[in-house]
């Protein structure tokens, strides 16, 4: 179910950050969709953008507030924003551990 709620929270948030973006910049909503390093379509804008639409999404879906623009080394070794797919995985783990607000 989290993860459910984790990519539902991911395409929403990707369908309306594309609807502001220049066709060349938009993200395919798919897993490999790369976000930060090489063979990323977006710039920082944009990745700032998502993260803010993101949060938003989940917070309307599961009721709970997740902070994905935080401290780099919080993430460990993990960067839940080099993909999609990694992003919609830390979302779904945070998902379970993060209270209702």
């Amino acid at each position: 179910m989290p993860s459910t709620l984790a990519q539902g929270a991911i395409t929403e948030a990707v369908a309306e950050i594309n609807a502001t973006l220049p066709p060349g910049m938009r993200l395919v909503d798919a897993p490999e969709t790369v976000l930060t390093g090489s063979g990323r379509t977006i710039d920082s804008l944009g990745l700032v953008m998502l993260i803010g639409a993101v949060e938003s999404a989940v917070q309307r879906r599961t009721g709970r507030i997740v902070v994905i623009a935080t401290d780099p080394d919080a993430f460990g070794t993990e960067n839940p924003l080099a993909t999609l797919g990694s992003l919609t995985a830390w979302i779904a783990t945070r998902i379970t551990t993060e209270p209702p607000s």
